[in-house]
């Protein structure tokens, strides 16, 4: 009889133990994936900040009253060649 309350008592040990390590493992993946979270959100935020910038310049640069150049990119070449 005291072995059988011996082994139910090891066995029950044991299950607590895989309980235990089984809650840290749900506890850590719960924190990588917040962080994850977090980081994506920010992420997001500084995108979202960066188009809200671009196109508030662009509006304020339509809207101000001295006209702009369009500004033109390119390499000049000589079209007159001598032959």
């Amino acid at each position: 009889m005291e072995t059988s309350l011996t082994t139910k008592y090891q066995q029950k040990s044991n299950e607590a133990e895989d309980l235990k390590r089984q809650l840290h493992d749900l506890q850590v993946e719960n924190r990588v994936l917040r962080s994850l979270v977090f980081e994506q959100r920010q992420k997001d935020n500084t995108a979202s900040n960066d188009t809200t910038l671009i196109h508030e310049s662009i509006s304020s640069s339509s809207s101000s009253s001295s006209p702009s150049a369009p500004l033109i990119t390119g390499t000049i070449t000589n079209s007159t060649e001598s032959k």
